[in-house]
């Protein structure tokens, strides 16, 4: 029954917004969401990941959206780059695929973002993504991890496939994609070799692990693409690196 009134709650909230949805301010960007799904962030979230991201999404450019999730972040790239440029937005799982459609039409983005339903990884084709069971979770991947509940199968591709498809030029990729890290930036070496994005990355040692790879292979590969890699705005070197066992933020930006 609570449930029941819950959803007839959201509903009437929708209408009564004549389906803009509710707005929230989540790090000084105002943002709209279906209502029941507006509630998801905190108003403080992650207030170091959007200075960046508005900081090196540059207007007129290609931005990667890789594990967008609902769109929170989506939406604030999209309007970093603006109406002449363009967001790919991936999110293989098909329920939160069609919330992060929705939160693209109600912030007016439907024109810059291209959403995707690939994981994105190393190599093209299909692959098992792991499902953690949870509503909207943003726990899904390509790594079956102990928090795996079902199993379903979703198309592959990699950065460098659709940038030269499409003959982008990219200033910012974002990847939130719960230990499949070290095979999207393999996957994106010649974007990130001719393009020299700003690289915003949530690591996942323990899923790394999980996938068969050490998180210090990313910290090599980025170090052999002549990119600084810095946590809360201070370098982090190789070792420092190792020795995190926790998911930590991590920007990286080209050696000038």
């Amino acid at each position: 029954m609570l449930g029941f009134i819950k959803n007839v709650a959201y509903e009437a909230v929708d209408l009564w917004t004549g389906g803009r949805g509710v707005e929230r301010v989540i790090s000084d960007e105002p943002i709209r969401f279906r209502a029941r799904w507006s509630r998801y962030y905190p108003s403080d979230y992650e207030p170091g990941k959007f200075a960046f991201l508005r900081t090196h999404c540059r207007p007129g450019t290609a931005v990667i959206d890789i594990g967008a999730h609902i769109g929170l972040f989506t939406v604030l790239m999209a309007r970093c780059v603006g109406p002449s440029g363009s967001v790919l937005s991936f999110e293989p799982t098909p329920f939160t695929r069609q919330a992060l459609l929705d939160t693209v039409r109600r912030n007016l983005c439907e024109a810059i973002v291209d959403v995707r339903p690939e994981a994105v990884s190393d190599h093209i084709g299909v692959a098992p993504f792991h499902d953690s069971g949870d509503l909207l979770s943003n726990a899904n991947s390509l790594v079956e991890t102990s928090r795996s509940k079902s199993v379903l199968t979703v198309p592959v591709t990699t950065v460098d496939a659709l940038v030269t498809e499409r003959e982008l030029m990219v200033s910012c990729i974002k990847v939130d994609a719960e230990g499949s890290e070290v095979g999207i930036v393999r996957g994106a070496a010649a974007t990130i070799k001719r393009c020299q994005p700003a690289l915003q990355i949530e690591v996942h040692p323990r899923a790394i692990r999980e996938s068969g790879r050490h998180s210090v292979e990313l910290w090599d590969l980025l170090h052999s693409y002549q990119y600084s890699m810095r946590i809360d705005g201070s370098p982090i070197d190789r070792e420092l690196w190792r020795a995190q066992s926790d998911s930590f933020e991590m920007q990286a930006v080209p050696i000038l």
